[in-house]
């Protein structure tokens, strides 16, 4: 089973839409599951994949670093648990207004940094305090943000924040871009 729903973050300065992709959810095979859980068996299993809504970010050229937050919400029941995988949807990975733009800061998923002038990313608890990534490109697998084994029937929950910091010298205006969550089930 796959669930796709697209998400918009708005941004009066930065806006960037959030595309969301539930992957496949597995059974385990007779006598390696989880005993005494309450899920399915089967072709049954699933897994679906929800967002908070709308992300605004208020921005002011030459201003402070500005975030609002996301909740990803998994729900799944493979007894496995899921993988959470955050990316761009497409290769541009700035966002993009009629004759400017806002490139992703420098920090990784492997290496967050404190987020650059002129750029936007994204951080999880995982990370050190006031550190980003900036997103990858659709071309790749996406950054593993989340790894959870057991299922969440009732759901599970990944705070993702966004951020932004402008320079004076960057244009005020709606600027956007796509980002892909896919929750994987984690059961051969």
């Amino acid at each position: 089973m796959v669930t796709h729903t697209k998400k918009l973050i708005t941004l009066l300065v930065v806006a960037m839409c959030l595309y969301l992709y539930a992957g496949v959810a597995l059974a385990s095979p007779y006598g390696a599951g989880l005993y005494n859980e309450n899920v399915p068996y089967g072709s049954a299993t699933s897994i679906s994949l929800t967002t908070s809504g709308t992300v605004a970010l208020l921005a002011t050229p030459g201003g402070a670093t500005v975030t609002n937050t996301d909740t990803v919400t998994v729900t799944t029941s493979d007894v496995d648990g899921y993988i959470l995988n955050l990316k761009d949807n497409d290769t541009n990975l700035n966002l993009v207004k009629v004759g400017d733009t806002i490139v992703p800061t420098s920090g990784t998923f492997a290496v967050p940094a404190a987020i650059d002038s002129d750029s936007w990313g994204y951080r999880i608890s995982t990370f050190a305090p006031d550190t980003y990534a900036g997103i990858t490109s659709s071309a790749g697998a996406g950054d593993n943000i989340r790894t959870r084994t057991g299922p969440y029937t009732s759901g599970d929950q990944t705070i993702v924040t966004y951020a932004v910091k402008v320079s004076a010298t960057k244009t005020s205006g709606l600027y956007t871009d796509t980002v892909l969550y896919t929750a994987t089930g984690q059961t051969p």
